[in-house]
């Protein structure tokens, strides 16, 4: 017996579908929690900073340097701008943070 092209395509797809179906919603998460499990020996909900972990170590000295700028802009003219004219725009910083 021979299947037709599209209905060759359209199984494969169905199986695509649920494979994908399945392995985000159960095995993914699954694997997730496993994973955090044995990193930190707790559940995930369970999850601490405490001193003693890897994950606190990791969290407490970053390997790079973080560091952004925040620019903050203040429109001074709203009602004009909702009747359609252009916005008069004043900014506000930028606040520098390390």
């Amino acid at each position: 017996m021979k299947l037709a092209r599209h209905l060759k395509i359209g199984v494969g797809a169905a199986g695509v579908f649920f494979f994908g179906l399945l392995f985000g919603w159960f095995l993914f998460p699954t694997l997730i929690k496993s994973q955090l499990k044995k990193v930190n020996g707790n559940s995930f909900e369970e999850m601490s900073l405490s001193k003693k972990t890897d994950v606190r170590a990791m969290w407490a000295k970053v390997p790079f340097p973080i560091d952004f700028k925040i620019y903050i802009f203040n429109y001074t003219n709203p009602e004009e701008i909702q009747k359609g004219a252009l916005p008069v725009v004043d900014e506000i910083g930028p606040y520098y943070f390390e």
